[in-house]
């Protein structure tokens, strides 16, 4: 069971118990959820009330954790979860491509999100996973899981104030000239086609920065390997941006162009981001699978 405990000091004798949270960093929302867990707010050990008024010295407990969690069984013939990063609160994987982030339609028995709370489960720890920012299927890399609620609701803030953030590599066709650039193009879904993005006056804002990092020449082709950032987080960002630029990503069956690559070249190397509850700087990097062997799987094409 996770829990948050603090000790009020001096200067928060007086104070109601939910001033104190709201202080501490807890909003409405969640205090308010507190009062339907058993033992969900305790001051010095006793249940209470938010309007609780507290003196110095006393012990301030949370269960952040949730009562119930969904339940689906994994197949077994799925390669085991690979764990960049795990604490009470978080949990950050580095997802295979092939592999959805979350349960769905068809997925149910081999998503990272299935594997992920079964690995949990396995420990003793039945907490409802919440995908902090999601991976499309094909697109390897950084995945975090916060383990409550209340963690959860820190990193999307983070996500909004930017200390959550990304950094993806690609393989993309041709050079990019300029070799760094910043693409604001809005985007927008295709009517009438699910999951299948579009350039657009009138969509949403869209923001990628990229810089490359290498340009490979090979038996008459060009490949260049990118970094890119994002500013908003609109579905299939990336590889929009890049193809409407003229270099798609190699294997991109949606926005590229037929080039032999066994996978989508889009990679999430590193995440950023700072505890939930700690404040700690936390940064995990996973370097790109296909930084040279696909490069060098490109460079044998006839």
């Amino acid at each position: 069971m996770r829990t948050w405990e603090k000790r009020s000091a001096k200067e928060d004798a007086g104070k109601t118990l939910e001033k104190f949270l709201r202080e501490s960093g807890f909003s409405r929302k969640e205090i308010s959820r507190l009062k339907f867990r058993q033992q969900g707010m305790t001051v010095d050990g006793h249940p209470c009330r938010s309007t609780e008024i507290l003196k110095e010295g006393q012990r301030i407990s949370l269960r952040l954790d949730d009562d119930t969690a969904a339940e689906y069984a994994v197949r077994k013939d799925l390669p085991e979860i690979s764990i960049c990063y795990e604490d009470r609160d978080l949990l950050i994987l580095d997802k295979p491509s092939g592999i959805s982030c979350h349960p769905g339609r068809g997925h149910f028995d081999d998503s990272l999100g299935s594997q992920a709370a079964s690995y949990l489960r396995a420990k003793g720890e039945g907490n409802t996973l919440r995908l902090i920012g999601r991976l499309d299927k094909d697109t390897s890399g950084a995945v975090v899981f916060a383990k409550n609620q209340a963690a959860s609701a820190r990193l999307w803030k983070q996500r909004e104030d930017g200390s959550f953030h990304k950094t993806y590599t690609a393989l993309v066709h041709g050079i990019l000239e300029p070799a760094e650039g910043r693409i604001s193009v809005p985007l927008e879904a295709v009517p009438g086609v699910k999951n299948r993005m579009r350039t657009a006056e009138e969509g949403k804002g869209a923001v990628t920065c990229y810089r490359t990092r290498k340009v490979c020449h090979a038996s008459g082709r060009q490949v260049s390997f990118v970094e890119c950032t994002l500013e908003t987080g609109r579905t299939h960002q990336i590889r929009v941006h890049m193809a409407s630029l003229g270099h798609p990503v190699l294997g991109d069956p949606f926005y590229g162009q037929p080039d032999g690559m066994p996978r989508l070249c889009l990679h999430a190397e590193k995440v950023e981001l700072r505890q939930p509850f700690t404040g700690e700087d936390i940064q995990i990097q996973i370097f790109s699978p296909f930084c040279q062997l696909d490069l060098d799987y490109f460079s044998r094409r006839p």
